[in-house]
This record gives structure tokens, C-alpha cells and sequence, in this order.
């Protein structure tokens, strides 16, 4: 496993991360990182939910499945 989000302020762009699913969303999974800041979340776009194309987020994952994601860009 890797280690936990403290706080967004520490995500590291380029760096792999461990949360899960939060929901669902037309463009994408909104992801919330393992860590105990509540607020560390992320997008995880629809185009990069799979190598494959991707028609529905929800083909792909589902709220409160695990996903490991690499930070492309922190706002």
C-alpha cells in the first residue's frame, strides 16, 4: 500500500496515491484519498478511467471501490 494523503497540500504531481470512489459523475469518479483529511479529494476523468474507451464511468468503477491514481495536476 502506499502511504496516506495527510492533506492535499502534500500531493506530489507525477506521485501514485490509494483512495476509492465517492461517486459517479458524468465526467468522470470523484475519488477521495485514504488519509485522515476528509477534504483530500480528486477527479478521475472519464478518459482516464481505462486504456479502452470508456462510454459510462460507471462501466468502469463504482462508489466505494478502491482505485490507486497518479496525480497529473493539484489545484
Amino acid at each position: 500500500p502506499l502511504l496516506p494523503l495527510r492533506s492535499i497540500a502534500e500531493a506530489v504531481v507525477g506521485q501514485f496515491y490509494d483512495g476509492y470512489v465517492v461517486s459517479v459523475r458524468d465526467y468522470g469518479a470523484v475519488v477521495r484519498f485514504y488519509g485522515p483529511a476528509a477534504e483530500c479529494r480528486g477527479i478521475l476523468p472519464l478518459a482516464e478511467l481505462s486504456d479502452a474507451f470508456v462510454n459510462q464511468a460507471e462501466d468502469v468503477v463504482r462508489v466505494g471501490q478502491s482505485v490507486t491514481v497518479r496525480v497529473k495536476k493539484v489545484d
